[in-house]
This record gives C-alpha cells, sequence and structure tokens, in this order.
C-alpha cells in the first residue's frame, strides 16, 4: 500500500470546501447558485479541510463568516493548533493570493478543492486566482464526463469481464420516464439516480417512495439532467470504498474506507479504523473479498479514467448480507470524506511518530 502522504499536494496547499460540485457540474455553465440546503452544508464544514490539511496550509472560504462564527465550527481549534491561513474570498482575497504567490513558485502551490468545475474555476479568476494554477476548462469538462453516473456502466462491465466470479449486476441508463417505471415495476428494490449528484443525495430506492412521489422524482430529473440510472437492488450490509489518485497517467491506491449510510443510501458518517481492519471486517462479510478486486480496479481506471483525469478518485462499493459484492456503485472524481479519514490519520500517525 502506499502511503497516503505520498497523495498530499505540494506546499502550500489552498484547500476549498465546495460540497456542491457535483451539482454544478450537472449545471454546466459559469455562475452556479446552489440551493439553501447547500449552501448551509458548505457553511458547516467550511474548516473541514483543517482535519486533513497540513501545516501552514491555507483554507479559503467561499462564504462570509464573523469572526465568532469561525470560532464556533468544531474544526476551529485544529486549523489553529495546525496554524492554517483562513483567507475568504470576498475580504482581502487578491492581496492573500499575491502573498502566496510572491512567496512560491506557482508550480509549487496547488489549489485542492473538494471538486472542480466551471463555476468555482471561474470564481477564482474573476477574483484574482492565477489561471495557471487552475484546471482548464477542457480538464473540468473531461470531469464532468467522467462524473457522468454512466461511467459506472462500462466500468462495471470491465469489472465484470476481470472478475466474473462477482457476478456484477450491471446498471443501466434511462431516458423517459415509462422506461424507468418498467425497470422499477421489475426490480421493486431498485435503487434511482440523477447522473450528477454528492453524498447519497439524488438517490432514491423505489421500495421507500409512494407512486406518486417516484413519478414526480423521475420526472423531475430526466427534466434536469436528461436521465436516470437504475441499478439492481441489494440487501447491503457494509458500505466501503478504494480511494486513489491520479497522476500523469499513474494509478495510485491510498488505501480503504468503510462508511455508514442511510437506507436510500445517503452519506452518514466514516469509521475510524486501521487498513488491517477495515480489510478485515469486509473479508467477514464476504469471502469474495480480496485484493483480486483492488488491483481489477486499478487496471479499469487506467483504461477508462486515469488517461483523462488527474486527482483524487473514489470508488464506492457495497457487500450484501448474501456475501454478494458491487464492486462499483459510485465514482468520485473528487476528494471523500473516506480520502480524508485516511489523511488525517495518516498525518496523526506522522506526528505521534515525530513526537
Amino acid at each position: 500500500m502506499i502511503f497516503p502522504a505520498f497523495y498530499l499536494p505540494r506546499m502550500p496547499a489552498i484547500h476549498i470546501y465546495n460540497p456542491d460540485t457535483d451539482y454544478a457540474l450537472a449545471f454546466m455553465g459559469k455562475i452556479y447558485s446552489p440551493p439553501a440546503s447547500i449552501i448551509r452544508l458548505r457553511r458547516q464544514g467550511a474548516l473541514f479541510p483543517a482535519t486533513y490539511a497540513r501545516e501552514d496550509d491555507v483554507i479559503l472560504l467561499l462564504d462570509d463568516f464573523s469572526p465568532t462564527e469561525l470560532e464556533s465550527s468544531i474544526h476551529h481549534p485544529m486549523a489553529r493548533e495546525k496554524n492554517i491561513i483562513i483567507i475568504n474570498i470576498n475580504k482581502g482575497f487578491e492581496n492573500a493570493v499575491a502573498t502566496i504567490t510572491a512567496a512560491y513558485p506557482l508550480n509549487d502551490i496547488e489549489v485542492c478543492p473538494w471538486g472542480w468545475n466551471l463555476s468555482l474555476r471561474n470564481t477564482l479568476i474573476r477574483k484574482g486566482m492565477p489561471e495557471l494554477l487552475l484546471k482548464s476548462e477542457l480538464e473540468i469538462d473531461r470531469i464532468r464526463s467522467l462524473s457522468h453516473r454512466r461511467k459506472t456502466i462500462p466500468f462495471q462491465q470491465e469489472l465484470m469481464a476481470l472478475l466474473p466470479r462477482l457476478g456484477v449486476k450491471i446498471a443501466m441508463e434511462f431516458f423517459n420516464e415509462e422506461d424507468v417505471w418498467r425497470f422499477a415495476a421489475q426490480q421493486p428494490g431498485a435503487y434511482f439516480k440523477m447522473p450528477w449528484s454528492s453524498a447519497g443525495r439524488g438517490v432514491v430506492c423505489r421500495k421507500n417512495m409512494t407512486d406518486l412521489k417516484f413519478r414526480e422524482w423521475i420526472h423531475g430529473a430526466i427534466i434536469r439532467q436528461g436521465s436516470v440510472l437504475g441499478e439492481f437492488g441489494y440487501d447491503r450490509a457494509i458500505d466501503f470504498a478504494t480511494e486513489w489518485v491520479c497522476r500523469k497517467g499513474e494509478v495510485i491506491f491510498i488505501g480503504l474506507s468503510l462508511f455508514h449510510t442511510s437506507s436510500n443510501g445517503t452519506y452518514i458518517s466514516n469509521r475510524v479504523l486501521s487498513q488491517e481492519e477495515i480489510f478485515a471486517v469486509i473479508k467477514s462479510h464476504s469471502p469474495l473479498w480480496d485484493w483480486n478486486v483492488i488491483e481489477a480496479q486499478r487496471e479499469v481506471i487506467k483504461k477508462l479514467i486515469s488517461p483523462f483525469y488527474d486527482g483524487p478518485l473514489g470508488i464506492d462499493m457495497l457487500a450484501d448480507k448474501k456475501g454478494s459484492i458491487n464492486p462499483c456503485v459510485e465514482i468520485n472524481l473528487r476528494m471523500t470524506m473516506g480520502m480524508a479519514t485516511i489523511l488525517a490519520n495518516s498525518l496523526n500517525n506522522v506526528n505521534k511518530y515525530e513526537q
């Protein structure tokens, strides 16, 4: 296993918590205004990058906060302990960026948002961030295409060819409401997903909805995003993921994460365990689990993703109560809570070792 600190960006890193990134990708335009619920989430986690940032890194705030609001954040003590510089995009941003870029060569600075999208890029350019530090519009267009949930279909097909013993159930994409309805009638435990959303939002389980609510959801999803992904239902026992980084065509395995979700698949929290413990938990739920699954994922990432993308990557999976595995439930081309947990634990371990 590669030590997770291998992933950490060059010094200094400018971290941005923007959990609205998948919705901004769906919008596709250069000026995206997230709904109030997502803005609240962004504000609540504004200092969350302090958990995995290194000492003297920077956190860039996309919203205005009073000093009292920042100090009340559960992550503020860690930010202060790590001497993290906190800057606001609406207050003194250009001066702060000028100070950073004067102190370090541009090649030694890395902007690390939760995820890239055109709206964020446009905002940073308007506020004075050097364009050289940002993903290009072409790169972001590739991220948008690769982040569409239909990408799980060829990913699952490739995995099925490499790991036929898993019996992977391939997801399906639907472009009209009646096709969705027919699939749902045949698979009452199926899950349906909008092409772009995050943390389990934009995901519904058919059996948890009335006919009327389900039809309304289908209609709205197709109108807004053009299609709906249908997945065969599993009687899930555990949710877990592999965390990766793609760099210049190389695919680097960072580690495993184990997390809790709701009955609809909405993310709740990560479990803080060692890598050996997580591997053992997965193995205890499925005899099909071994390192061959991880290596097969690596091969498929090399084929389908890493030629077109540099950055963090998470592959969500599940094991059901019969021991079956779905080795690709989601593909996240962004930072994930699992990655953040691994990096935070690694930094803690390094600090303990150095002491």
